[in-house]
């Protein structure tokens, strides 16, 4: 019970919503792949591009836009 009374409190910030989440760690992902991608063919490279790249816009098409803060 006091668990989730302390997790009510915390403030809702788009920065901690699934979506951006998901969109980080995906992009983490790309990241990871790209330092390793120097001992692969050419075509090793271009197939797990083809996955990874469209995951990543359709996780980026996902996020909402955040309100403007000053």
């Amino acid at each position: 019970m006091q668990l989730s009374i302390e997790m009510e409190k915390q403030p809702v910030h788009y920065v901690y919503q699934d979506a951006t989440i998901e969109f980080v760690t995906v992009a983490v992902e790309v990241c990871l792949f790209l330092e390793r991608s120097a001992e692969l063919s050419r075509d090793e490279f271009i197939d797990k591009m083809l996955c990874l790249l469209p995951l990543l816009y359709i996780k980026a098409r996902l996020l909402s836009k955040p309100d403007q803060e000053m």
